[in-house]
């Protein structure tokens, strides 16, 4: 990481974690296990077509104990990146927001003069918090497994409806996959005036 200073302890990476709306999840075809795009995946050269080397998608997600549980349908062409074991790349994103250090014209016109530098570090800059986080991808197949990560997620977004949450996986079960992510590594970066 090019500015040292920005570097975020464990801790803050996992409380950017655990407060993040949603992460964009990320695998690649060569990370995946047996993976073999169909035929139209490839150029007449025979390489892979750049829209089948990387595949990215924004996920709702819960952190829990060191992993990580998202659920998707069992239809997409996200579930053939997802093979037991695969790797994938996690990005949550946490507080983001222009600072309003400077407010008035009057204080803008003063700071361009007395101190130019400061105008793109303190004004025309952005304060924000990040996550990026590696890991094994495995899908949960049992029932107690499911409805444990399902809960989790449950718990998280919509917390006041949880006497309702099993009924729904239940009548759901049969188009849902869930699966949990396990953490190998982490880095947390921040920007805070």
């Amino acid at each position: 990481m090019r500015r040292k200073e920005r570097i975020q302890d464990s801790h803050k990476a996992i409380e950017i974690m655990q407060n993040a709306a949603y992460c964009v999840l990320s695998a690649s075809p060569s990370s995946v296990c047996g993976f073999e795009p169909d035929k139209k995946a490839y150029k007449e050269n025979g390489s892979l077509s750049p829209d089948y080397q990387i595949f990215s998608i924004p996920v709702s997600f819960v952190y829990h104990q060191n992993q990580i549980f998202i659920h998707t349908a069992k239809a997409g062409r996200k579930i053939s990146f997802f093979n037991d074991g695969s790797l994938v790349c996690l990005v949550f994103v946490g507080h983001v927001q222009v600072p309003e250090i400077y407010n008035s014209h009057e204080e803008l016109e003063q700071l361009a003069q007395t101190e130019p530098k400061k105008l793109g570090s303190h004004v025309f800059t952005t304060e924000y918090e990040s996550t990026i986080a590696y890991g094994r991808i495995f899908a949960l197949n049992d029932k107690e497994s499911q409805d444990s990560a399902m809960m989790l997620l449950c718990q998280k977004y919509m917390p006041d409806k949880l006497d309702f949450v099993q009924m729904s996986v239940d009548m759901s079960r049969k188009h849902l996959n869930v699966y949990r992510i396990e953490l190998e590594q982490m880095s947390a970066k921040a920007k805070y005036l």
